[in-house]
């Protein structure tokens, strides 16, 4: 008998059930970031330090953009900081 193509519905609740853990986890991640960074200056988020690969402005940016989809939680959950 063939395998159908269809999606384990177990499968479906598990992940249906894990979206607001992942919401959660990013606002919770998100908020952190802004905290390691509020008190910094614009000039000091691109300010290039001696010895060091990437500016402070780098790390928010590369996190928030190789997450995959949740960028567009940054948008629609955390208004100001997209």
């Amino acid at each position: 008998m063939a395998k159908s193509n269809r999606p384990d519905i177990l499968e479906i609740d598990r992940v249906r059930l894990m979206i607001p853990e992942l919401v959660a986890s990013f606002d919770r991640t998100l908020t952190f970031m802004q905290e390691l960074v509020a008190d910094f200056s614009d000039e000091e988020m691109v300010r290039q330090p001696e010895g060091v690969p990437n500016h402070a402005a780098w790390t928010p940016g590369h996190e928030t953009g190789s997450v995959g989809p949740t960028p567009m939680l940054a948008t629609s959950h955390s208004p100001g900081w997209s």
